[in-house]
């Protein structure tokens, strides 16, 4: 499931940028998990917020490290 409420975030997180772009008619899908309902406030109106990712060194983590930064940059 965590992977289902990250995916909807970098959808909410998509959805706004082209609302700031001057896209219209678009819904931003905060009401698709828990984590994103519950970071609506942060996520909307005048707020900044940050992400931080986590890497784990060594090329055992290798394949979840790369997971991690092509989220973080879809999410960017």
């Amino acid at each position: 499931m965590i992977n289902l409420s990250l995916s909807t975030l970098g959808d909410c997180i998509k959805a706004l940028v082209d609302l700031q772009n001057g896209k219209k008619n678009i819904i931003v899908p905060y009401r698709n998990s828990n984590l994103t309902r519950m970071l609506q406030n942060a996520l909307g109106g005048s707020s900044k917020t940050y992400m931080i990712c986590a890497l784990r060194p060594g090329a055992k983590y290798f394949e979840e490290s790369l997971s991690t930064l092509r989220y973080a940059d879809r999410a960017k």
